[in-house]
């Protein structure tokens, strides 16, 4: 039912707990791909020490879109799920809960996340859209937990390997405006470890907003306007996830 594609490259730190968050659920009915840029350390190491059934795809300096894409075109299940390789499920039962959404057959499946240092919760990301236009519903669909038809990633094309820091915003927003048949899981199903890409520092989220902008500006023609509001209150969503309480 569900494809779960795990891009890596140089992650012997972190991937085995990814890796033992998958082995260890509750329901193994999955397809397990990993898609690796070429790793230097022991990350194919440790992924073939493992005892499962999986494909493994490696290339050397295949860039990230790239290898996320690589993977939507070797998956052969319904469903397709992205789990980072330094991300993890929170609990045994999350790919459960995730496949009985599935059999009601919706475009997409999404639920909350937590952003983790090691241990630590840093904060809580709740994404129920029930009272969000549609503009600013993008924001509050969070990648890590979002489980799509592969027909869907077909059909609009993966992500656009144009962007390098909102390639995932602006693939969730072409979702959105393609589709609002979702189920919503209101349950903490990822822990997303901190320091990726854009929560490495105030450049790298600078830079995240200007391809924002052009996503919503050149790419879907919203006006200048439009963004701004749409950035004061993704920044107010943002504040609101160190503060939530988590139910």
């Amino acid at each position: 039912m569900i494809s779960i594609v795990m891009v890596c490259y140089n992650s012997e730190k972190t991937i085995k707990r990814s890796i033992e968050s998958i082995i260890g659920q509750d329901s193994q009915e999955y397809e397990l791909i990993f898609i690796d840029g070429g790793s230097t350390d022991g990350t194919l190491d440790i992924i073939a020490s493992y005892d499962i059934s999986k494909i493994v795809y490696s290339k050397k300096m295949m860039v990230f879109m790239i290898a996320m894409n690589k993977g939507l075109s070797v998956a052969t299940r319904q469903y397709l799920l992205y789990l980072n390789s330094d991300d993890y499920f929170t609990k045994s039962n999350v790919l459960s809960r995730i496949q009985k959404a599935c059999l009601k057959s919706p475009d997409f499946i999404f639920g909350d996340i937590r952003y983790v240092a090691g241990n630590k919760v840093l904060r809580r990301w709740c994404s129920d859209l029930s009272k969000v236009s549609p503009l600013y519903a993008a924001s509050r669909v969070p990648h890590a937990s979002l489980t799509v038809k592969r027909s869907i990633m077909c059909n609009l094309e993966g992500f656009d390997t144009k962007f390098d820091f909102a390639a995932d915003f602006d693939l969730i927003f072409r979702l959105l405006k393609s589709s609002r048949d979702y189920i919503y899981i209101s349950k903490e199903l990822v822990a997303m470890e901190y320091g990726g890409k854009t929560s490495s520092g105030v450049g790298c989220w600078y830079k995240q907003q200007f391809e924002i902008y052009d996503i919503l500006v050149n790419k879907h023609n919203f006006g200048s306007l439009n963004f701004f509001y749409f950035l004061i209150n993704r920044i107010i969503f943002k504040i609101k996830q160190f503060v939530v309480t988590y139910k």
